[in-house]
């Protein structure tokens, strides 16, 4: 038997609960995976209050939830080989959360996510490393050098501080945005970023065109959008990159026409899926940020750590958005 949360229907978290249910069969290219640690994201939060993407149909009740475990194999299904029992692993997410949902003690999961982790990294770690870091992926692939300056919008997000982690591990200057004066000060504890702007306060594209008058921001990479991407663009060095990844200002933006022809700048749109729906790109870039991780350049941030039993307090603390970092249930 196995212990799953699950989702009896939308609205609310008194609707989510703790069941224990048969273990299930495994079948060609599944494991299964003894559950250390698994992340609970705002993506989980707002899909539990019913807010479905469009076209995405209403599942059939209850369901699992969550897709970033990390753990150990304990068995392997057919056409599976046997050199993964054992091994401390974190497959890579997203994936279909409602077959695989990782929210438990003992989950089935797909083989062909499984990536083996360092000795380095532990398993709440390693349960906030996928999605951070692989949507952060174009960061660490950009032409970047000493000479760089980076430019991260919504910095205080777990994207944001693995984006921040890639450019500093080559040693670019960084600055980042933030609308929260208080996760600024976090962010200037906890990383290792330059310059931090908190976009509520005062003019802040006089303060972002004060740290880069002198030459200007090789690359952004940009969470927000709207009509902030001209500020973005007017305090870019020619031949800079503006990589759009996130829409939280809307999905329509005015295009700054006079500075991508007068500095002759790229603009970029990117989407993680892109990455982890590509088997060969999958393993690239996994390997790559292990790598780093290896090495101690990338290093996931957990706020907080809960008992699988806590997933209430857990999931009251993600609601509150007042931390830096990925809220992990523990088992």
């Amino acid at each position: 038997m196995s212990q799953l949360l699950r989702l009896h229907q939308f609205g609310s978290l008194d609707h989510l609960t703790l069941d224990t249910v048969p273990t299930r069969d495994l079948t060609a290219g599944e494991v299964r995976l003894q559950v250390k640690a698994t992340s609970i994201t705002q993506d989980t939060l707002t899909y539990i209050q019913g807010h479905l993407h469009p076209g995405e149909n209403t599942p059939k009740f209850p369901i699992t939830l969550g897709y970033e475990p990390a753990g150990i194999v304990t068995a392997v299904g057919p056409g599976v080989a046997a050199k993964w029992l054992g091994q401390r692993v974190a497959p890579v997410g997203p994936y279909d959360f409602i077959r695989y949902g990782s929210l438990g003690d003992e989950i089935v999961v797909p083989a062909e996510r499984l990536v083996q982790l360092p000795d380095n990294l532990d398993f709440a770690a390693a349960a906030a490393l996928w999605v951070p870091y692989l949507t952060a992926y174009p960061v660490l692939t950009a032409a970047l050098t000493v000479q760089s300056t980076v430019l991260i919008t919504a910095a205080t997000s777990t994207v944001g501080q693995a984006a921040i982690q890639m450019a500093k591990a080559v040693g670019a200057t960084v600055i980042g945005t933030t609308r929260s004066a208080a996760k600024a000060q976090l962010l200037r504890k906890t990383t290792a970023i330059d310059h931090v702007i908190v976009t509520g306060e005062n003019d802040w594209t006089a303060t972002l065109k004060s740290l880069t008058a002198s030459r200007g921001i090789d690359l952004v990479f940009d969470a927000v959008g709207g009509t902030e991407v001209a500020s973005l663009t007017a305090a870019m060095a020619p031949g800079g990159t503006l990589i759009e990844y996130g829409v939280l200002a809307g999905l329509t933006a005015p295009l700054p026409v006079a500075d991508l022809l007068s500095k002759a700048l790229t603009i970029q749109g990117f989407t993680v899926s892109e990455i982890i729906e590509n088997s060969a790109s999958r393993q690239q870039a996994s390997q790559a940020i292990l790598a780093h991780v290896s090495q101690g350049d990338f290093h996931p941030t957990v706020a907080a750590r809960y008992p699988l039993a806590d997933f209430r307090a857990a999931f009251t603390q993600l609601q509150r958005n007042d931390r830096i970092g990925r809220v992990v249930l523990t088992i």
